[in-house]
């Protein structure tokens, strides 16, 4: 529990640096722009690439909190 706590605040922070514009683009410019090549959607202008960013980071904290929750409730089901 205390990883993902750890995960959360992480992200969290990662995103508001990101939100505020005190991490600078080129620390996520190549990682945002790779995984959208991988995933095959269209790569947006980089001027508005950090809002993209947020919004990656935002779903993949919804999505393994989700996750997780899911996973304890059929854990407490199951019992």
């Amino acid at each position: 529990m205390i990883a993902l706590l750890i995960f959360n605040v992480f992200l969290i922070a990662l995103a508001s640096g990101i939100a505020t514009r005190i991490l600078p683009p080129s620390l996520y410019t190549g990682l945002l722009e790779a995984l959208h090549i991988t995933v095959g959607i269209t790569t947006p202008p980089r001027e508005k690439l950090w809002i993209f960013a947020v919004v990656w980071i935002v779903s993949i904290v919804v999505l393994t909190d989700g996750l997780v929750l899911v996973f304890f409730f059929l854990l407490r089901q199951l019992k």
